[in-house]
């Protein structure tokens, strides 16, 4: 019995680096460990720009002078969350942290209306919104915002993050699946009945 009690830890250990196993190959699959060569940054909408991981100061000075007051972080990875911060908070820029993986299943609907949220707040615009490549989760997050507050259709927004990279293979598959399940406005994208009549006299000048 007590060999038995002793084998346990080390079951568990192998256990859990199998269920590691098909993580890694789908983080390598899809290109999400081939490192960025430059740092790339483009306005995906007024007040929101996107791009891959900032890695040093020079990335930082490239948002300082673009007016960036923001940096929201898709990352998984603990070093990569970090280093985005230190960067950030150096340049006295607000940061924001949502996880997303980017893996076969679907990321939650709770952390998808946290970064969908974030991105509309126009307290913290301009806001500079990143995953690692820039392609996949942080193309997910404005094409699902570009939908619910900019009445892009699915197709449109969908047809968009092709063209800016974003990759269908089977390691990503939960982004994609996500995309096409929650492609029309949530209750939560919606505007209060107040909120909505006060948009629309705005919008024809009378407050």
């Amino acid at each position: 019995m007590a060999k038995s009690h002793g084998l346990l830890p080390i079951r568990r250990s192998i256990i859990a680096t199998l269920l590691q196993i098909p993580l890694v190959v789908g983080l390598i699959s899809s290109g999400c460990v081939i490192p960025p060569k430059h740092f790339l940054v483009h306005e995906a909408s007024p007040g929101i720009l996107i791009g891959t991981q900032p890695t040093k100061d020079a990335d930082l000075d490239i948002l300082h002078a673009r007016g960036v007051r923001t940096v929201l972080s898709l990352q998984c990875l603990p070093w990569n969350v970090r280093a985005s911060e230190r960067l950030a908070r150096a340049q006295g820029m607000n940061f924001r942290h949502v996880y997303i993986p980017a893996w076969p299943l679907e990321p939650s609907e709770r952390r998808v209306k946290q970064a969908v949220l974030i991105l509309k707040d126009k307290s913290l615009q301009p806001i500079f919104v990143h995953c690692y490549l820039g392609h996949d989760r942080a193309a997910l997050m404005v094409g699902l915002y570009r939908i619910y507050y900019e009445n892009w259709t699915p197709d449109d927004a969908w047809a968009e993050a092709l063209r800016n990279g974003f990759k269908t293979r089977w390691a990503l598959r939960g982004l994609r699946t996500y995309f096409w399940r929650h492609c029309q406005k949530p209750d939560w994208a919606r505007d209060s009945p107040i909120t909505a009549r006060k948009r629309r006299a705005a919008q024809r000048g009378h407050i």
